[in-house]
C-alpha cells in the first residue's frame, strides 16, 4: 500500500519507467500498416509459422476485390494465430469493417447474415480475449454475440454462446446459472448431432455435478462423453475420460472400479508417450 509519504520516490521512479518504456517503444520496428492493415503490429511477437501464415494469408487479401473473402481471410486469421496483441488488432479490424458494412443498405439477405454472423463471431471473440481479465465485459460480449446470433437462427453460433456464457457464470461461482446454460447448450448441440460439442458440454456438465458433490450424475455425464469420444478414436481424451471416471469411482469408494480405471488411463498415455518419442526418434534420422 503506498503512502503519501513515499509520493515523490514514487513519482521519479514512474517518470524512469515512462521514460525507459518510450525509448523501448521508439526502437520497435512495426510492420508496414498498407500490407498488414493494422497500426502498431510488432511482427517479433509471432512464431515463424504464423508469420508466413499471416504473409500469405493478406497477399490474397490485397488481390481480392471481394468484400466477403476479405471477411472470411481476416476471420482465419483471427482464429489462426495464437498471440492475442496479435490477433485481438485484426478481431477489431474485422468488427470495424463489418459495422461499416452493416451501416450500409443490404438488400441481399443471404450477404446480410454473412456479415451479422461474423460480426456476432468478432463478439464471442472480444469475449474470449477479456474472460480472465474482465469476466463481466466477456458476459457483455457473449450476450451481444449471443443476441445476433439468435436473431439470424444460427443454432451453431448460439450454442457456442451459451457456452461460454456458461464459463463466465461457473468462474464467478455462480454455479446454478452455470448448469443451466451449460444443460441449454447440450440440448442444441444434441439436436444438431454435433458430436464435438456434445463431448464438450457434458464433460462441463459432469464437471458441475462433480463439483456439487453428485458424483452418480457426473459419472453418467462422463460416461456419455466417453462413448462419443472413443467414436473418435482420439487416445489423448479417452486417457483423459479414463481418469475422470476413475476420480469418480474413487469418490464412490468404488476401489477396484477406480484402480481399474486409473490403470487404462495409465496405459494409454505409457503407449501415446512411447509413440510420441518414435516419432520424435525417427525425425532425427530421416
Amino acid at each position: 500500500m503506498r503512502k503519501k509519504i513515499v509520493l515523490p520516490t514514487f513519482l521519479f521512479w514512474c517518470f524512469i519507467s515512462v521514460t525507459i518504456g518510450q525509448q523501448m517503444a521508439a526502437n520497435i520496428k512495426y510492420s508496414d500498416s498498407s500490407f498488414y492493415i493494422v497500426d502498431s503490429l510488432d511482427l517479433k511477437l509471432m512464431i515463424e509459422e504464423e508469420r508466413l501464415f499471416l504473409d500469405s494469408s493478406l497477399t490474397v487479401f490485397h488481390e481480392s476485390n471481394i468484400d466477403t473473402v476479405k471477411v472470411k481471410i481476416v476471420h482465419n486469421l483471427v482464429e489462426g494465430i495464437s498471440n492475442p496483441k496479435v490477433w485481438y488488432r485484426y478481431n477489431t479490424w474485422l468488427g470495424n469493417f463489418l459495422a461499416e458494412k452493416l451501416e450500409l443498405k443490404i438488400e441481399d439477405e443471404n450477404l446480410l447474415k454473412f456479415y451479422k454472423s461474423h460480426l456476432a463471431k468478432v463478439l464471442n471473440n472480444k469475449g474470449y480475449y477479456y474472460r480472465k481479465k474482465t469476466p463481466f465485459l466477456a458476459l457483455k460480449y457473449y450476450q451481444e454475440s449471443l443476441a445476433i446470433m439468435s436473431a439470424i437462427e444460427e443454432e451453431e453460433g448460439i450454442a457456442l454462446a451459451l457456452n461460454n456464457m456458461a464459463g463466465i457464470y461457473r468462474d464467478q461461482g455462480k454455479i446454478l446459472e452455470a448448469l443451466d446454460y451449460y444443460s441449454k447448450t447440450l440440448e442444441l448441440v444434441q439436436k444438431l448431432n454435433y458430436k464435438e460439442g456434445i463431448i464438450v458440454a457434458c464433460n462441463n456438465i459432469a464437471g458441475i455435478y462433480n463439483s456439487q458433490g453428485k458424483i452418480q450424475l457426473a459419472l453418467t455425464y462422463y460416461n456419455q462423453s466417453l462413448k462419443l469420444i472413443e467414436e473418435f478414436g482420439d487416445k489423448t481424451m479417452i486417457a483423459f475420460s479414463y481418469n475422470n471416471i476413475a476420480v469418480m469411482y474413487q469418490a464412490q469408494g468404488k476401489l477396484e472400479l477406480a484402480a481399474e480405471y486409473f490403470n487404462k488411463s495409465l496405459e494409454l498415455r505409457k503407449k501415446l508417450m512411447i509413440e510420441k518419442v518414435s516419432l520424435f526418434l525417427m525425425e532425427i534420422w530421416e
